[in-house]
Parts: C-alpha cells; sequence; structure tokens
C-alpha cells in the first residue's frame, strides 16, 4: 500500500511529469518583448497565462504527463493538458513567481479521496500562483476563463500542491472563494400595447462564471444561443438582432442586448405577465420528489432583476405581487422581491442569492420545498384590467 510520500516522489522522478517541470522552456521573441519591462508580477502572470492560451492548442488528450516532451509541445504549438500547464508552470517559474504545479480532479472525473494514495485519481495538473496574499489556480487550456478565477471545473474540489520539486514536499488545498460567482443582471424595459403585445428590450450583464459559460456557447452558434438563453422559456416570443459587448475583455461583463416581441395572457378585459424574463429562471428543474445525487452548482450565484413595464392608457393595476424576503432555514438561498406601480409603470426588482454551491442527497426534500415556493415567486403574474369608467 502506498502513501502519498511515495506516490508524490515516484511522480516526480517520472521523465513524462517531474523531469519535464525541470526543462528550460525558451521564450519566443514576442513573449520576451511583452514581459521585458514588465514589473508587477501579477501583470506578469497574466501575460504568460494569455500567451499560453493563445498560443497553444490542446489536442484532446488528458493526460497529466508528456508525451513527447514540453519543448516539443512548445515547437508544435499543440500538447495534452498536461504538457500544456507544465509549459505554464515552467514559464511562470522562469519569469521569477511564486509558481507550484497542482494535482486536481475535474468534476466529471470524480472527488479525490485523499486517504487513498493513488495518482490516477487526478485528470488535472494546473499551475498555483501566490503573489502577496492572493493565490491563482491557472488552466491554459481554458480558453475563456481569466487568471483571476479559478477553473469551473475543479471548483469546490480538494488539489494536491507540489510546493518543492527537488524536496518532494507537498500539501492539500481547497480550490474555494466564495467571491467567485455565476452572477447575471437582467434590465427590463417594455411596453403592452392594447392589443396585448409587449415590445421592449433586455440588457442582460453576465459576470464571472456566468460569462465563462455564456461566451463560447456564443462564439459556437449564435442562433441556439440565442434559443437557449432568450427564447427556450418564452412560446411565441420574438426575438431581434442580439449584439454582445466586451466578447474580447474579460475583466468586464459579457453585454448582450435584445429587442423582443412578446404575447401576454389574456382573459375578458384582463391581461397577465411576469416580469422573470431573460433569467434563465422560468422553469423550475428541481420537481422529482426523490433525488439520488447531490445537487451541485460548482460556485456560488447571485440573479438581479430590475424591470420597468408600461401598461396601455385605460389599463389599472389589480392588487400587485406583494413585497417579500423569503430565505432558507440555512440561510443558503435567499430571495428579495420589490414591486411599485406609479400611474400606468410598474417597477420590479428582485435578487436572488445563493450562498453555497452544493446541497447533499439528505438537504434535498427541504431544498426541493423552497424551490417550489421559490418559483411560485418569480413567476407570480401582474393583472391589469380595463378601468371602469365612473
Amino acid at each position: 500500500m502506498f502513501n502519498w510520500v511515495q506516490v508524490i516522489r515516484s511522480l516526480m522522478d517520472h521523465e513524462d511529469f517531474g523531469v519535464q517541470l525541470k526543462r528550460n522552456i525558451p521564450r519566443t521573441a514576442d513573449l520576451e518583448a511583452m514581459l521585458k519591462d514588465q514589473s508587477d508580477p501579477c501583470q506578469k502572470m497574466i501575460i504568460i497565462h494569455n500567451y499560453v492560451r493563445k498560443n497553444m492548442e490542446w489536442n484532446g488528450y488528458t493526460d497529466l504527463g508528456a508525451f513527447d516532451g514540453v519543448r516539443a509541445a512548445w515547437k508544435d504549438h499543440k500538447g495534452t493538458i498536461g504538457e500544456i500547464n507544465m509549459i505554464l508552470v515552467n514559464l511562470l517559474r522562469e519569469a521569477g513567481l511564486d509558481c507550484k504545479p497542482l494535482l486536481a480532479s475535474t468534476r466529471a472525473n470524480g472527488r479525490v479521496n485523499t486517504s487513498i494514495a493513488e495518482v490516477n485519481q487526478f485528470n488535472r495538473v494546473l499551475a498555483h500562483v501566490t503573489i502577496g496574499d492572493r493565490v491563482y489556480v491557472l488552466d491554459a487550456t481554458e480558453k475563456y476563463t481569466p487568471a483571476r478565477l479559478i477553473p469551473h471545473n475543479v471548483m469546490f474540489s480538494e488539489g494536491l500542491i507540489i510546493n518543492k520539486i527537488d524536496t518532494y514536499d507537498w500539501g492539500w488545498t481547497v480550490l474555494w472563494d466564495d467571491k467567485q460567482t455565476f452572477r447575471d443582471v437582467v434590465i427590463l424595459q417594455a411596453t403592452i400595447d392594447e392589443n396585448g403585445l409587449m415590445k421592449g428590450n433586455t440588457v442582460v450583464n453576465s459576470f464571472d462564471y456566468s460569462r465563462v459559460r455564456r461566451l463560447p456557447e456564443f462564439k459556437k452558434d449564435q442562433k441556439e444561443f440565442k434559443q437557449k438563453y432568450f427564447a427556450s422559456n418564452l412560446p411565441n416570443i420574438e426575438l431581434e438582432e442580439l449584439t454582445i459587448e466586451n466578447e474580447d475583455v474579460d475583466s468586464l461583463p459579457l453585454i448582450q442586448k435584445m429587442g423582443f416581441s412578446l404575447p401576454v395572457n389574456a382573459s375578458g378585459d384582463y391581461k397577465y405577465f411576469s416580469v422573470n424574463m431573460f433569467t434563465g429562471l422560468e422553469k423550475n428543474p428541481f420537481v422529482a420528489d426523490n433525488r439520488f445525487s447531490d445537487v451541485f452548482f460548482g460556485a456560488n450565484q447571485t440573479y438581479n432583476l430590475v424591470a420597468n413595464i408600461t401598461i396601455p392608457k385605460g389599463y389599472v393595476f389589480e392588487a400587485l405581487p406583494k413585497n417579500i424576503r423569503m430565505i432558507m432555514p440555512d440561510t443558503s438561498i435567499a430571495i428579495t422581491r420589490r414591486i411599485a406601480a406609479d400611474k400606468n409603470q410598474v417597477s420590479a426588482r428582485i435578487t436572488l442569492e445563493f450562498k453555497k454551491p452544493f446541497f447533499s442527497v439528505e438537504e434535498y426534500p427541504e431544498f426541493k420545498e423552497f424551490y417550489k415556493k421559490l418559483f411560485d415567486l418569480l413567476n407570480e403574474q401582474i393583472a391589469i384590467r380595463k378601468e371602469i369608467n365612473p
């Protein structure tokens, strides 16, 4: 039975891994020029990380080690996940940064059992960089994840840091930052005409992991992107052209702008509508009575909706949905709704926060019940009716 000391020693002595981490990776002329006058360690890290992301192509293999060596991969601009990230580690160390190789397991690969010393539990080698009191975890095969974010596929897991390449010193670390979230801010402005057609515009600002999730889907197929994020939960909606801002600036939110028209529901003199649009929270995914796996979102979440809707002349509001704040008993999920009407306009503000990313099977009954109330609240209709003349 091996222990972790023996496993790490064997790994670091192996030609395909530890030996490769000691290889000198020659800087290209353009990378040298970018780093020449740069003294800020954080900027050095970002430059090197972005350079490797841009210039190295993943060959589809997830191996921790190197097939033909990191120098050959660097020369060919293509390699395994292990080769690409070992190149990243080498270049960061060569630039004088406190960078260590980090072994991790992605969510799809499963959690690491730290009591079993087996390297095959890992399917990622990443770069662990410490600058001052800040820690960064980098994966150069993640084309859309900036250096400031822990790669989402290893978030909320344990990683093994090889602290000193020559002495095999190692230790465990938790890959988690509660400030790195899925965050969407939806701004909605619309007008309903006498025929019950709502026409308006929406602006969706996607931050952090929401940006990372949406951007590659947008680049792959804009039509499918529009369908998934703007139409799938809103039958009969008609969408105008989608415009995107900050596509190439990963320090800013991905801004998505869209015009739309949507018939509202009607019954006699009454019309009904919901302000819960374009949030991705229109349909409850947790309706099954029983669940056999944990609910895992991967990161904390924040959703903000700001809506202003003008109703047609000659109509008035029935009783509006109540202002409310609802919180899970363990305070892990909280929603606040504020709705106010002034003459022929209604304004709504909804804030939904998830303060933990993980709900166990044992917590599911309580989680499911809260989710039902949550979606009832989110989708509560606003009713308007024709004004009755005195």
